[in-house]
């Protein structure tokens, strides 16, 4: 299964697992009993329980973990982890899972999940306190509801099979948050070690929205930062924050369901790829350099490029250009497309593509070695008709070569 987690009002530990828990809940997979039971096995010294609430209309879920500390706010004038006195360092942490996984209290794909998400955030730790990962003592982590957070949220994970999570970009919020380390800046030190490579906006929100276990979390598990992904959804679940926002819902919401396939009935066929189409109406170059543009954006990773002749206002001849990306390279793509056009500005729409397998070979013809294209064996065989056909590259390079027209290599090379 799939997932599509809304982080827009931030990201905690515990809405993270509330979310995931009333998707479990929907689905059949886990109750809060089975949850509250597990964790009573593995953490005797704490007392997990659930509580149903609602936040600006939107009702949920809240996590409590006790008596290691009274839960507070997630956002409020504590670090997400600052919520207990059970200091812990990285080892003990990763000894404690380890130790779950043999005994066959957490799955396989839990223990990975939990030790991925925990290391990120020790090497972020260590990073600001500027000791090794083995050494370092921190609170953030060492939290017996950090642990329920973290261990908490990586097993319904597994619960629910989910092989692929997409996400909104990741709201931090700004101003500053108290700490054990004093007032700091959001975001907070580990918190913006663990953010890096992630897309992130401040949000009109003031303090601390996403916590050191949020960041954590999203950073380990989440494989695509993508728009919303075409899906089938099974599930709802939402996980509320206890700190009070003006206009807005405290709320994290999951949506988990099945992957749209493309062609149901070629397994292993057919791909359905989400890309975002870039374009721009230009009137102020020459067509060399426009085919220069092209080519200069085709080898900074665009999946095509091409053009399409306009006319704009005042009865201008123009050109719209087309720059068809992968979502995390769109941004990327925009700004080498003003960088090289000199255009004002950029549209960004979201489109899917239906991708049919390829595969590529070389075999030796009478001009030496070339390259063809060809349909991957796959179910699709017997749907789709198949084809062979020469690389333009190599089609053009042997036209160049021996003074043959295009056309005739082209044909050559398909006998």
């Amino acid at each position: 299964m799939i997932a599509h987690l809304d982080i827009s009002t931030g990201a905690a530990g515990d809405k993270i697992v509330c979310a995931l828990m009333q998707a479990c809940e929907a689905l059949g997979t886990c109750s809060r009993d089975d949850f509250i039971a597990l964790f009573g096995e593995m953490v005797p010294d704490a007392e997990v329980s659930f509580s149903e609430g609602s936040d600006c209309g939107i009702s949920g879920l809240r996590l409590s973990v006790s008596p290691a500390h009274h839960h507070d706010s997630d956002y409020g004038h504590h670090h997400d982890g600052d919520h207990g006195h059970h200091h812990r360092s990285w080892a003990d942490i990763r000894e404690m899972i380890v130790r779950w996984g043999s005994d066959g209290l957490l799955s396989q794909g839990a223990v990975e999940r939990s030790l991925q998400t925990f290391e990120l955030v020790a090497e972020a730790e260590s990073r600001v306190h500027g000791t090794t990962l083995d050494e370092v003592h921190f609170h953030e982590v060492g939290a017996i509801d950090s642990i329920v957070d973290t261990v908490g949220a990586c097993h319904l994970m597994n619960l629910l099979g989910l092989d692929e999570i997409y996400a909104t970009p990741i709201t931090v919020g700004f101003g500053t948050v108290d700490c054990a380390h004093g007032t700091l800046p959001v975001p907070a030190p580990a918190t913006a070690l663990l953010l890096e490579g992630l897309p992130v906006v401040a949000g009109p929100y003031e303090g601390e929205m996403t916590t050191p276990t949020g960041a954590g979390l999203l950073h380990a598990n989440v494989t695509s930062w993508e728009p919303f992904p075409a899906m089938v959804p099974r599930a709802t679940g939402v996980g509320l924050g206890t700190r009070k926002i003006d206009g807005a819902a405290n709320t994290l919401r999951v949506i988990v369901g099945d992957r749209v396939a493309a062609c149901p009935d070629a397994d292993g066929g057919l791909a359905l790829e989400q890309c975002v189409l870039l374009q721009s109406n230009i009137d102020h170059l020459s067509p060399e350099i426009a085919a220069s543009c092209c080519e200069d954006l085709m080898k900074a990773g665009a999946l095509d490029v091409w053009q399409e002749p306009i006319t704009m206002k005042k009865g201008r001849l123009a050109f719209k250009l087309n720059v068809l990306a992968a979502p995390a390279d769109a941004d990327r793509l925009a700004v080498e497309t003003i960088n090289r056009t000199g255009t004002l500005g950029v549209r960004r729409i979201l489109v899917e593509r239906i991708v049919a397998p390829r595969e590529q070979y070389e075999r030796e013809t009478e001009f030496g070695p070339v390259r063809y294209k060809t349909l991957k064996a796959s179910p699709l065989h017997d749907q789709v008709s198949s084809w062979v056909r020469p690389e333009h590259d190599d089609v053009a390079r042997i036209a160049r070569k021996t003074g043959l027209s295009y056309e005739e290599v082209l044909n050559r090379l398909a006998e």
